[in-house]
């Protein structure tokens, strides 16, 4: 019984990692302030407004606003700003890496093949300090930054090429450089891949937001079609025609919020596209200028 169990493989947990808390907690939030704003300001506003003016045609911003779906798109459309805004921060404080001297070697200093591992464990005292607790559990360690991973692995290359070459075998520079540039661009592509796989709860929220205000109208153009028999009596157009404007006021609320919502992520993107880009360039011209 012990040998078995002991040879049973162990299983790993599942990280929670800040990202999942933030969505979690977002959501909570958006949906509480959104409800706050609703009960308090949006339809006592609402009633405010059919009390005074009950013509068939008459609208305001309060009116568009009214609605299940509306309030799902604003909550939604707040929980994407959440997330948004802590991408942009992790963006900010990647950028700011391109700034840091993590190699710390002067003009002309070479990096030795025999000293490639030893050096590239010296280079975490040239980082910055990290986050302290608890901002340390929302941000992740500077050992994990984009730049600071290529220089390791560039290092950890070209300490194997060390490892293969023999008397009667050497690389030539020129090869070596080549594969840790290479060894570079890997890394900055699988970071970019990795970066774009984060963005499918947003990307998700962005595609849901468009379809909250579809099902917005198709159950206003039911309701007013439920009510089409009470066209011809007293009050029974703007029974219709109510139903009607929830139909496409809430695609309208939907498409607006989206358009925005789209816009930053296509920001985020560039700035991230452009974030590996330039990490990518940085870690080249930097760590090849000493090999």
């Amino acid at each position: 019984m012990t040998a078995n169990s002991s040879s049973r493989p162990t299983r790993k947990k599942f990280p929670f990692s800040f990202e999942n808390f933030l969505t979690i907690f977002a959501f909570i939030f958006a949906y509480g302030l959104i409800e706050a704003i609703y009960r308090f300001i949006v339809n006592p506003r609402v009633e405010l407004f059919y009390a005074k003016d009950s013509s068939p045609g008459a609208t305001s911003t309060w009116i568009i606003l009214d609605g299940y779906e509306q309030q799902l798109t604003l909550v939604l459309f707040f929980l994407s700003l959440s997330i948004l805004f802590y991408k942009f921060i992790l963006v900010f404080r990647e950028r700011n890496m391109l700034t840091v001297d993590v190699i710390g070697l002067g003009k002309g200093s070479l990096i030795h093949r025999e000293e490639a591992s030893v050096f590239a464990l010296g280079m975490e005292e040239n980082l910055p300090a990290d986050m302290p607790p608890p901002l340390s559990f929302a941000f992740p360690s500077l050992k994990n930054s984009l730049v600071f991973r290529a220089f390791r692995k560039g290092l950890d290359r070209f300490n194997d090429t060390r490892e293969r070459e023999t008397n009667e075998d050497k690389d030539d520079l020129g090869d070596v450089r080549e594969e840790i540039s290479q060894t570079i661009s890997n890394v900055c592509e699988s970071e970019l891949s990795k970066l774009e796989s984060q963005l499918a709860m947003i990307n998700y929220i962005a595609w849901a937001i468009p379809s909250v205000g579809f099902i917005g109208t198709v159950r206003g153009i039911g309701a007013a079609l439920a009510k089409a028999d009470m066209v011809g009596q007293e009050g029974g157009l703007g029974e219709v025609t109510g139903a009607l404007g929830l139909a496409f006021n809430s695609t309208l609320v939907s498409l607006l919020v989206s358009m925005v919502l789209m816009f930053l992520i296509y920001v985020l993107k560039r700035m991230q596209e452009g974030l590996v880009m330039e990490s990518e360039e940085y870690c080249q011209e930097r760590l090849l200028s000493h090999i």
